[in-house]
């Protein structure tokens, strides 16, 4: 692999000033140095185990989203089922009314008829 000449004076560069601020550094400069680098890896293990917790909880959030709108699928269609047999139900009701309001009609007017030959007849004796 040829490595562009730019490319590897820039990795010299980063690595001769690294290796500056390590060489010319005091045991206790280096101390502080590792105890940062290892609060900075916990944060990160901690960032990481959170983002772990956050991803499962939005998967379990989706699949119960998932159902709960199966289920509210599920309870539209009986719904509006109930909503046509209810429909039906009225419609066969408001029939039997009229049947029933006519058939009162008709009797009345059989009574009323009866009620006259009957008072005819009274009358003629």
């Amino acid at each position: 692999m040829d490595y562009g000449g730019d490319d590897v004076s820039v990795v010299k560069r980063s690595v001769s000033r690294t290796y500056n601020v390590y060489r010319g550094t005091s045991p206790a400069t280096q101390n502080r140095l590792e105890s940062r680098i290892r609060e900075l890896e916990d944060a990160l293990d901690a960032e990481r185990d959170g983002r772990v917790r956050a991803e499962k909880s939005v998967t379990e959030l989706s699949f119960r989203l998932e159902q709960v709108q199966d289920s509210l699928d599920e309870q539209g269609s009986s719904t509006s089922a109930q909503i046509e047999l209810n429909k039906k139900r009225e419609y066969e009701i408001n029939k039997l009314r009229k049947d029933l309001d006519l058939a009162n009609a008709q009797f009345e007017a059989a009574e009323a008829s009866l009620r006259k030959r009957h008072n005819e007849s009274v009358n003629d004796l």
